[in-house]
């Protein structure tokens, strides 16, 4: 479910009865997230999934949280945008050019905002 009106108050309702939510919804976590964080932390039994929403649905979450406890990492850098990710992917498997790859990239996002706005 998108945007951040009627998603939020379900996410908060679930979050609040010490449920487990799965999102993908990056306005709500950017317009939300210190509510978010309250809410688990005075919440013990919630618990928010929400790795699909960042670095292109990279599985790094997950990554960080199970599997580096016992490492202090300070800094993350690197390209960790799905449409970068796809751009210079498209790019080097089929050589392809920045130019038509981009416009190919626009396209693709113009259809999903045009699918978005036209599912409510």
């Amino acid at each position: 479910m998108g945007g951040t009106t009627l998603a939020w108050e379900i996410v908060q309702a679930c979050l609040l009865k010490g449920k487990k939510v799965v999102t993908a919804n990056k306005a709500l976590l950017s317009k939300y997230l210190p509510r978010v964080i309250e809410i688990l932390r005075d919440t013990p039994k919630a618990r928010l999934c929400f790795e699909a929403a960042v670095c292109g649905g990279i599985p790094i979450i997950h990554t960080l949280q199970h599997d580096y406890l016992g490492d202090s990492i300070s800094e993350l850098r690197g390209i960790m945008n799905g449409t970068t990710n796809y751009i210079l992917s498209k790019m080097e498997s089929d050589n392809a050019d920045y130019a038509a790859v981009l416009k190919e990239a626009i396209f693709a996002l113009e259809c999903q905002r045009c699918k978005n706005s036209s599912s409510g």
